[in-house]
């Protein structure tokens, strides 16, 4: 008993957990797509009818989120008698939505994920190296290749240089930079 009423002090109005699991979520919200449901009958506890989770509570007013009422108590809010139940419909479109939204948003995360690694790797390069400088005047950051270079007069030292492999032009759109001679050489225009 003990560990079901500390869980109902938990979840009571203005309770320290239920605002510290808000304001570690409040950051993250960005990175979804929300959609707030709330139930628009009161619940049956026998002695009174009461709703569990008001709508203030269940579907704050946010930017960026979706909201919407459910035709239910709290505890049939999720059961739904056909699809042709209001709730059932809002739900289903809003998933159908979302699902449908979702490989344009993973395209844009994972572009800005790659430029934040190639940034990174930069600026590694940049720490080991003060020759290493960014060429993009756009402010992009130029994808680097590794290029053996061979010393003369039969030397066996070799080393690694990382050069750029294109520059970004006026509308945005990368182009390489490095290019083969007659003999097959391949040379950089810097």
């Amino acid at each position: 008993m003990q560990t079901e009423s500390s869980l109902l002090r938990a979840l009571e109005d203005g309770s320290e957990t239920l605002q510290n699991i808000t304001d570690q979520f409040a950051p993250l919200m960005s990175n979804f797509r929300i959609f707030f449901f709330w139930e628009q009958e009161k619940t049956d506890l026998k002695v009174t009818r009461e709703y569990i989770v008001g709508e203030a509570s269940a579907a704050p007013i946010l930017s960026d989120t979706e909201r919407s009422g459910i035709a239910a108590d709290h505890r049939n809010m999720c059961r739904f008698e056909s699809g042709e139940d209001q709730g059932f419909r809002t739900v289903v479109a809003a998933l159908r939505r979302y699902s449908q939204e979702a490989p344009k948003i993973i395209s844009l995360r994972l572009d800005r994920m790659h430029a934040m690694l190639q940034e990174k790797r930069f600026d590694e390069a940049r720490e080991i190296s003060p020759f290493v400088e960014r060429i993009s005047s756009s402010g992009h950051s130029v994808p680097f290749r590794k290029r053996g270079v061979a010393f003369p007069n039969g030397c066996s030292r070799s080393t690694t240089l990382l050069e750029p492999s294109g520059v970004y032009d006026e509308h945005d759109k990368f182009r390489e930079i490095c290019t083969s001679d007659k003999d097959g050489e391949e040379f950089c225009m810097h």
